[in-house]
């Protein structure tokens, strides 16, 4: 099995595929959404991709002690019911785009138990 196909099985989220790892320091795990269509934000309604992809980093679980980020092309997309252009929904992510939403739970989790 190659790197890629292994770092796909690891990041398990079905709405992205793995093109790309970077190790050093810390681990980069680019990739990119997967979904025919992108989907609004708002309403979760189908939306139509338009021609100006965006790259998102965000902080997921460590991986062998290393700090670990994805690299997400994300498509921002045009909205007919709600009229406006968005960054495509990305519900493995927190509100802010920031973090997966497992490593949040994870690190409250942690947070918590040490109190």
């Amino acid at each position: 099995m190659n790197t890629i196909a292994v770092y796909q099985q690891i990041v398990k989220i079905k709405q992205l595929t793995v093109t790309a790892v970077d190790i050093d320091k810390e681990i980069v795990i680019h990739c990119h959404t997967n979904t025919e269509f992108p989907t609004c934000p708002t309403c979760r309604s189908s939306a139509q991709a338009v021609d100006d992809p965006i790259m998102l980093r965000v902080r997921d679980h460590d991986l062998s002690l290393r700090t670990t980020w994805l690299s997400i092309k994300v498509r921002q997309c045009y909205c007919d019911k709600c009229g406006e252009t968005q960054i495509e929904a990305l519900p493995f992510l927190d509100k802010n785009r920031q973090a997966t939403a497992r490593y949040v739970k994870s690190a409250t989790a942690a947070l918590n138990a040490n109190r």
